[in-house]
């Protein structure tokens, strides 16, 4: 799991284009799940308010969050790249192709649960329980 999701967050990045030192690499515009306090923005002119997080760490988990739940809610990639880079915003035809070329995921339109791992598989020697019967 934790492979795909940060071979998505890489692809993110890169088609994004933020220099390496921006605190906010895949340009979100929230982090609901902050307490409102500790949230901050940064107006970006005609392309809106961003969230302002506190170091470019902090922003690289909360990519990698928003990825993760948007898989456990059923996303495809199309529709993953879609929220994230809304048409009336975006050319999100070209960022999913860019996207899905960078992480080599070949049907754009499945939901991207069927394309995790079992953790298990990131730990020698661990086996996952045998299915209930």
């Amino acid at each position: 799991m934790q492979k795909l999701i940060e071979t998505i967050a890489a692809a993110i990045i890169k088609q994004e284009g933020m220099k390496p030192d921006y605190h906010n690499p895949m340009n979100l515009r929230d982090a609901p799940w902050l307490p409102q306090p500790e949230r901050q923005y940064v107006n970006l002119g005609k392309s809106g308010r961003f969230w302002a997080p506190s170091s470019r760490k902090q922003g690289i988990a909360g990519g990698l969050h928003l990825i993760a739940l948007r898989i456990a809610e059923g996303y495809s990639l199309k529709a993953l790249v879609y929220a994230w880079a809304p048409p009336v915003e975006n050319n999100s035809g070209a960022y999913l192709a860019n996207v899905q070329k960078w992480t080599g995921i070949a049907d754009a339109e499945s939901p991207l649960l069927n394309l995790l791992e079992e953790p298990s598989a990131a730990v020698p020697g661990f086996a996952p329980p045998a299915p209930h019967v």
